[in-house]
């Protein structure tokens, strides 16, 4: 199957994601349907509360108490998801990967970033012993860091947030996942950091044949790098296009409202 075959490796039909908190429900997602095809670029956006993470939250089974996910439908890389038995656990790593925004928070600060890489390996048995050393430098150097060698040597704690970052990239990348889901990866970083990663991760994506989704609030982010948007607006997914349908000629008011406040901050 080559790169312009139209493959649909996730196809969703009323997501919900609801909350009790203190005996009042709390829609975050609000029965969203949803298809993506093989090597695409989607970009997810919309402010704060709009339900843009706990989308993807839901669809890689991290939906924690007192949350409750429900769908009619969900369907990854032509495996079946259940209601009563939503658990994709085997498939993360090797088929599905996800970067959240917290590099800090996904890092083990016991652990060397070399020793977490060789955990990866030993749950997806990627390569030998012998291979291993070198495709850490190479994953490493892959997603932007110069001095691979002294990061897979460090603590995450001695690293910067960027660096953190670039980290987590490589090391959910690692396996080659087929789709990758990455939430407001940048969050927290400067300009230019944020321009400089987002670059070689986006390389690292195309080079590797990845389906991606992002959540980001940058809409500069989805125009620059993304093929699709989708605008979500209190739970629910209010317009889905091509990003230049959904740039140049936005239909829904709300994401009218979104580019021209974002045109506003640039200007």
């Amino acid at each position: 199957m080559n790169k312009f075959d139209k493959e649909v490796i996730l196809d969703i039909r009323d997501l919900s994601v609801n909350y009790n908190s203190s005996g009042n429900k709390i829609s975050a997602v609000k029965k969203v349907s949803l298809s993506l095809e093989k090597n695409k670029m989607l970009g997810i956006i919309g402010e704060t509360g709009s339900g843009k993470s706990s989308l993807i939250r839901a669809v890689n089974g991290l939906i924690k108490h007192p949350g409750t996910t429900s769908f009619d439908k969900l369907e990854i890389l032509s495996k079946i998801g259940s209601n009563n038995n939503f658990d994709f656990s085997e498939m993360r790593g090797s088929e599905i990967g996800f970067i959240p925004q917290n590099p800090f928070g996904s890092l083990n600060p016991v652990y060397k970033i070399k020793k977490q890489f060789n955990f990866v390996n030993k749950r997806h048995q990627l390569f030998g012993k012998k291979e291993m050393g070198s495709e850490i430098i190479r994953s490493l150097a892959e997603v932007g860091i110069a001095d691979p060698e002294r990061v897979s040597n460090s603590y995450s704690f001695e690293l910067s947030g960027g660096m953190a970052q670039r980290v987590v990239i490589a090391l959910s990348c690692f396996a080659k996942p087929k789709l990758l889901f990455a939430d407001e990866p940048t969050t927290g970083l400067d300009v230019t950091v944020e321009r400089q990663l987002l670059d070689n991760f986006f390389t690292l994506v195309n080079n590797n044949d990845m389906t991606l989704i992002i959540v980001t609030h940058d809409l500069g982010i989805v125009a620059q790098y993304c093929d699709e948007a989708v605008v979500m607006f209190k739970g629910s997914i209010v317009e889905r296009g091509s990003v230049e349908e959904i740039f140049l000629n936005p239909q829904d008011d709300y994401t009218k409202k979104l580019i021209e406040a974002s045109s506003e901050e640039i200007s």
